[in-house]
Order: structure tokens, then sequence, then C-alpha cells
């Protein structure tokens, strides 16, 4: 955590993104969804500040997830949606196509 807000200083934008991310996925592992959402908003903060758009969809994506485990579907299906459009605005495929799976479950 410390190692990401150096990179945030630094203006290292996709290693502190990294490093967020990576926190967030360790704690949707320990089923602790409400820091792993908090770490997927600093994932989205990052993504924002450095207009990394990757990165948003991403840190759109994991809260979505988040919010998916623990039961709140509207707004699961809201941050899904919107990471669903980051990643069509930046031809990012392969993100696409698992952001449209995490969709259709969702639905």
């Amino acid at each position: 955590m410390v190692d990401g807000e150096s990179f945030q200083r630094e203006g290292e934008a996709k290693k502190c993104f990294k490093t967020y991310l990576a926190v967030a996925n360790y704690f949707e592992l320990l089923n602790d969804f409400e820091t792993a959402s908090y770490f997927h908003k600093r994932c989205l903060d990052v993504a924002v500040e450095f207009k990394y758009i990757e990165g948003q969809a991403l840190a759109f994506k994991g809260l979505g997830i988040c919010e998916e485990k623990v039961l709140n579907k509207f707004e699961a299906m809201g941050h899904l949606e919107t990471a669903l459009d980051k990643a069509v605005e930046a031809n990012l495929e392969q993100i696409t196509r698992e952001i449209s799976k995490d969709l259709v479950r969702v639905y």
C-alpha cells in the first residue's frame, strides 16, 4: 500500500494502479468486499487522475464484482455497465468480453 502511494506521488500511474489492484484482489480472496471496494475505488481515482482508460474499466469491473458479492445487484450492474462502456471506448477486446460475461451473470 505504501508502494502505491509512492508510485502515485512519482507519477507512476500503472505501477500505482497495479499495486492497489493487487491489494483489492487480496481482500476479495478474504471475502472482505468492503475493503476490496475501497482499494478498487483507489484504483479508479488513480486511473481517472492519469487518464488511464483501461484502468478505469478494470476498477469499475472490480467495484461491480464486489457489489455483486454483497448482493447489491443494482449497484453491481451500474459499475459493470460503466466498465463495459470504458472498455468499448478504448477498444479493449479481452476486457470487454470479461465484463460482458460478468454483466450477463448479474442480470
